[in-house]
C-alpha cells in the first residue's frame, strides 16, 4: 500500500490502546522518578558512610563511656532523692516561716500606709493653719498700721 500525494492517512485508535499508551507513559515517568530518588538516596548514604568512617573513634569512645555515664546519672538521681526526702521537713518549716514573714511584712506595710495617711492629713492641717494665720497676720498688720496712723494724726493735732 502506498500513499500518494494528496491522500490522507487514517489511523484508528481503540480506547484500550489509548489507555495502554497512557499507562506506558506513566510507567516511564515513575521509573525515571524512581531512578532519580535512588540516585539521591545513594548520595545521602555515601555521605553518612563517610561521616561514620571519619568519626568512628569518637563514636566508639562515646559508646564505651555510656554505661559509666548512665551509672553516674543513676547515682546522682538516688542521692538527690535521698537529699530531698531528708530536707522535706525542713523545707516545710522554711515555707511556713516564709509565709509568716510575708504576713508580718504585709502588716508592717499596712501600718506604714496608715501612718503615712495620718502624717499627710496632719501636714495638710498644719499647712491650712499656717495659711490662715498668715492671712490673719496680714490683715492684722494692716489694721495695726491704720490704727497707728490714726493715733499719730490725733497726736499731731
Amino acid at each position: 500500500m502506498s500513499i500518494e500525494k494528496g491522500e490522507i492517512m487514517n489511523i484508528n485508535f481503540t480506547i484500550n490502546g489509548l489507555f495502554l499508551l497512557l499507562l506506558i507513559l506513566v510507567g516511564i515517568g515513575v521509573g525515571v522518578f524512581l531512578i532519580l530518588v535512588l540516585s539521591k538516596l545513594k548520595d545521602v548514604v555515601g555521605k553518612v558512610d563517610n561521616l561514620l568512617e571519619e568519626n568512628y573513634t569518637v563514636i566508639n569512645d562515646t559508646m564505651k563511656t555510656l554505661p559509666e555515664i548512665t551509672n553516674n546519672i543513676e547515682a546522682i538521681t538516688k542521692e538527690a532523692n535521698t537529699m530531698i526526702t531528708s530536707l522535706k521537713p525542713e523545707l516545710d518549716s522554711l515555707l511556713s516561716n516564709v509565709n509568716g514573714i510575708s504576713e508580718k511584712v504585709n502588716n508592717i506595710t499596712s501600718t506604714f500606709e496608715d501612718v503615712s495617711d495620718k502624717v499627710q492629713e496632719t501636714t495638710n492641717g498644719i499647712s491650712t493653719a499656717i495659711a490662715i494665720t498668715k492671712n490673719s497676720l496680714k490683715y492684722s498688720k494692716k489694721n495695726m498700721l491704720k490704727s497707728l496712723s490714726t493715733i499719730k494724726k490725733r497726736i499731731k493735732k
